[in-house]
């Protein structure tokens, strides 16, 4: 071999040596708010999305430090092809750079081959925000990402078979007169009762005084104060310096392991710390703010989810 083939050789092995081997997608979840995610693993890289605590990330493999991690494109990035090489959604080129941005001082991500279809989301000037393709692979810093814990399911007991006994004969009870129970007063708000069933219905309620913490927002024309039950998740606590009614909150994932609130809470920040990370079913009164989908909620009983 001569010595030219040899530095070619070389230089080849070193580019393919740069970044980890990619694997099958790890599932991973981010343990911070406004993340950056990036268009390389430099920290001068174009910021192409931001990701939020708890929400779920797949990685492919680290660069060699070992301090970034190669994730797909979470739903939603755009990146950016020339529109003078597209023609009824199909590159006509050889090999057309998909880049971060809308100019060629912009971070290629990756490249298509002639013939591939591409879908167009919009048209900025001369360039088209796609969907990423395939092999188009963004970064994000190590220090915010953590596995995803499955917990194992618990073993099934078998239950013994026991005979069957024929049913005694229904007899037929005349059902007391109805009791009319309402925790209104009882319980202040922020108060937290853990591990406590209550059997009786609440009669939905308002409010006779709104809270001072809610006054001063703008309301919707909804009914206000009204006592609803069962918003259930799991309690988390939002960043400092995000807006929101509240900092603590209930989440739960949807089918496509999305996080979703399902309200704001508003008590006692200590009790409320105390909880932070369990499974809670939340009942109390319930406030709808102009420009938020969830309520925020003060606190009557708060009883560990099943």
């Amino acid at each position: 071999m001569t010595d030219k083939l040899k530095y070619i050789s070389i230089a080849v092995l070193a580019s393919m040596l740069a970044t980890t081997v990619v694997g099958e997608p790890m599932k991973m979840k981010v343990n911070a708010d406004n993340v950056n995610i990036r268009a390389g693993a430099d920290s001068n890289k174009e910021v192409i999305a931001q990701a939020s605590y708890d929400d779920i990330l797949y990685t492919a493999g680290k660069d060699e430090s070992g301090k970034w991690y190669r994730i797909l494109p979470p739903q939603g990035t755009k990146l950016y092809v020339h529109k003078e090489f597209i023609k009824d959604n199909k590159v006509l080129v050889k090999k057309l750079n998909v880049r971060s941005g809308p100019g060629i001082n912009y971070t290629t991500i990756t490249a298509i081959p002639r013939g591939q279809s591409v879908n167009v989301i919009e048209q900025r000037n001369d360039w088209l925000a796609i969907t990423p393709p395939e092999n188009s692979y963004l970064w994000i810093s190590v220090d915010y990402l953590e596995p995803v814990v499955v917990a194992k399911p618990a073993p099934v007991k078998k239950e013994p078979v026991v005979a069957k006994k024929t049913p005694a004969p229904i007899k037929t009870v005349k059902p007391p007169p109805p009791v009319n129970r309402s925790f209104a007063g009882q319980i202040n708000p922020g108060q937290t009762t853990s591990g406590t069933s209550y059997k009786s219905e609440i009669q939905p309620t308002r409010a006779s005084k709104i809270p001072s913490a809610i006054a001063s927002k703008k309301l919707q024309s909804r009914p206000q104060g009204v006592y609803m039950k069962g918003y259930e998740g799991v309690l988390k606590k939002g960043s400092m310096f995000v807006s929101s009614p509240s900092r603590y909150y209930l989440m739960q994932y949807d089918p496509n392991d999305r996080v979703i609130k399902t309200c704001y809470v508003l008590g006692n920040s200590e009790q409320l710390e105390n909880l932070l990370g369990k499974s809670l079913v939340i009942s109390g009164e319930c406030y709808w703010l102009d420009g938020y989908s969830t309520p925020v909620v003060i606190p009557k009983q708060i009883t560990k989810s099943k």
